[in-house]
């Protein structure tokens, strides 16, 4: 069995990033949405924005993976209300 191990994530993670953080959403919350509206929520999940998000110190993303293959992540940042 290969073990849990983690890793911080880089702005060169940022397609890895976006295909997990959209296969996530759609697994936990797709059922409460209409197709198409999901599908525009989604679209918003793009490398470019992650990548964004990667470069700006005020995000750190921590990616849990098994072997090389990336099962999960935390998101952390500055709390901001509006």
């Amino acid at each position: 069995m290969t073990a849990l191990s983690y890793r911080d994530a880089t702005p060169g993670d940022a397609a890895t990033l976006a295909g997990i953080a959209a296969a996530t959403f759609i697994e936990t919350f797709g059922t409460l949405y209409k197709p198409d509206d999901l599908d525009r929520f989604i679209a918003g999940y793009t490398p470019a924005a992650y990548a964004a998000e990667l470069a700006d110190p005020d995000h750190a993303v921590r990616f849990a993976c098994i072997g090389d293959v990336v099962i999960g992540f935390c998101k952390l940042s500055s709390l901001k209300l509006p």
